[in-house]
């Protein structure tokens, strides 16, 4: 039986569409890398890290990458590589949980899922050290509407990747 997450394992060779999915990741990991600062000390704190895909890339990169991700399974989706590269992986709510502050933190394709994304900022803010950097990452002026679906059993409406939000630039 395939769960939701097998579907989506970028490391699994087998699996469709994997091709697509990967160049998405490594296009997204190009971007962040040329918006990270170059600092002495190459730290990162990779908060809703999920299949792990931007936190090993980074790792190969030189930096120290420290993992985290609410879901067991998604850390342990890429656990081999993370031991291979000394990526500390860490269960863990962004929103309960305290983070050793890291000099960047990037924060991709999470705040869409919460309540309270606001909250979440403020928490994140909190994991960067003095004079360090925040890269988020959100979906750009989703059309919620377009992808709801509808529980069969109780009628209710759901987005169908979880998406509470969408965002677009407040001047």
């Amino acid at each position: 039986m395939t769960t939701s997450h097998e579907h989506y394992n970028i490391w699994k060779q087998n699996l469709h569409p994997i091709p697509r999915r990967y160049y998405n990741e490594l296009l997204r990991h190009f971007g962040l890398q040329k918006l990270a600062p170059a600092t002495p000390e190459k730290k990162l704190l990779d908060i809703g890290c999920g299949r792990g895909f931007f936190s090993v890339l980074m790792a190969k990169d030189g930096y120290t990458v420290t993992a985290v991700d609410l879901d067991p399974d998604l850390l342990d989706s890429f656990a081999g590589k993370a031991r291979d590269l000394n990526i500390t992986q860490m269960q863990g709510n962004l929103l309960t949980d305290t983070f050793e502050p890291a000099p960047l933190v990037v924060c991709q394709e999470v705040l869409e899922h919460l309540e309270d994304p606001a909250q979440a900022v403020k928490k994140l803010a909190c994991c960067v050290e003095s004079g360090g950097s925040l890269i988020v990452c959100v979906p750009y002026r989703e059309n919620l509407e377009s992808k709801m679906i509808t529980d069969p059993d109780t009628g209710k409406r759901y987005h169908k990747n979880g998406h509470l939000h969408s965002f677009d630039i407040v001047n």
